[in-house]
C-alpha cells in the first residue's frame, strides 16, 4: 500500500490519486473506532450532514486508517468523516475514501487529535477520552473532571498539571497533544477540594467570572502556602461574599480582596 505523508495541507491534494469507493457490496469492510478512541456518532449530526449532501454533494473523502494493532489482523477504520460515512450510507450513496497507514497506537491518537483540532469538531473532553485509551494520567484526569464537575475541564487540567488557571491556552494545547502529566496529585486534590468549597459560598457567576474567580483563588492559596487556613478563609468568605462578588467585576482586585477580608 502506498504510504501517504499525513499532513493536513497535503492530504487532500494527493487524495484524488488514491481515492476509492465503498458500498454495501464492497469486499473490504470498513469499521468504526470504538469509544473512547473516537467519539460516538450522533443521529442528529448524521441527518444534518445528509441534508447538506443532498444540496451540495460530497465535498471531501472519508479518511480510513489501515490498522493491525486493534484486532491483531489488518482491518480498516474510519478516522475522519464518520458522520459523513453514516449519512452517505443512510442515503444509499457510494462513499469516497482514502486509506492512510498508521503504525502505532500513539500515532493513531495523534492523528485523530490533529484532524479534529483542524475541523473544530472535538471539545476538550473528547481529546481526554481518546488519550485515556493510552495514558493513565488522562484516565485519572477524566476521573477528576467527573468528581469536580462544577469546574471547567481545562481548569481541572491546569490544577493537576501544576499550571496556572490563567494559562488556559497552554493547558489546552498540552492536553490535546498528549503531553498532559499530573504533578503533585495530593496537593492538586487539596486545591480542588478547597476551590469547590469556595465556589459553594459565592453567588452564581457566569463562565468568565467563574474562571476569573478560580484563577485568582488558586493563585491566592498557592501564594499563602503553609500560612493558608482554609477553615478561616471560608468563614471570612461567607461574611464578605457580597463584596467578593463586586470585586469579581474588577480585574486584578480579587486577590487583594482575599488578603484584606476580615
Amino acid at each position: 500500500m502506498k504510504k501517504i505523508n499525513f499532513r493536513l495541507d497535503t492530504i487532500y491534494k494527493v487524495s484524488l490519486n488514491n481515492i476509492k469507493w465503498y458500498n454495501s457490496k464492497s469486499k473490504k469492510k470498513i469499521h468504526f473506532l470504538p469509544y473512547p478512541i473516537n467519539r460516538k456518532t450522533e443521529n442528529k449530526h448524521i441527518d444534518q450532514i445528509g441534508e447538506s449532501i443532498k444540496k451540495k454533494g460530497v465535498l471531501r473523502p472519508v479518511i480510513v486508517a489501515a490498522l493491525t494493532f486493534l484486532s491483531g489482523k489488518l482491518d480498516y477504520y474510519v478516522i475522519d468523516g464518520q458522520h459523513m460515512f453514516r449519512a452517505l450510507e443512510k442515503l444509499g450513496f457510494d462513499i469516497p475514501y482514502i486509506v492512510v497507514d498508521i503504525d502505532s497506537q500513539e500515532e493513531l491518537i495523534e492523528i485523530l487529535a490533529l484532524l479534529n483540532n483542524s475541523s473544530k469538531s472535538w471539545v476538550l473532553t473528547n481529546y481526554i477520552d481518546s488519550w485515556s485509551w493510552l495514558k493513565d494520567d488522562y484516565k485519572k484526569l477524566n476521573t477528576y473532571i467527573a468528581k469536580y464537575n462544577d469546574v471547567e475541564a481545562s481548569i481541572v487540567g491546569a490544577v493537576f498539571s501544576g499550571n496556572t488557571v490563567a494559562s488556559g491556552a497552554l493547558v489546552t494545547r498540552i492536553i490535546k497533544t498528549g503531553n498532559f502529566v499530573i504533578k503533585n496529585e495530593k496537593r492538586a486534590i487539596s486545591l480542588m477540594d478547597y476551590l469547590r468549597d469556595a465556589l459553594n459560598v459565592v453567588t452564581k457567576m457566569n463562565r468568565y467570572e467563574n474562571r476569573y474567580f478560580c484563577s485568582e483563588y488558586i493563585k491566592y492559596v498557592k501564594d499563602e502556602g503553609k500560612d493558608y487556613d482554609h477553615t478561616k478563609f471560608i468563614e471570612r468568605l461567607r461574611r464578605n461574599k457580597d463584596c467578593v462578588s463586586l470585586a469579581i467585576h474588577t480585574e486584578g482586585r480579587l486577590v487583594e480582596k482575599f488578603r484584606t477580608m476580615q
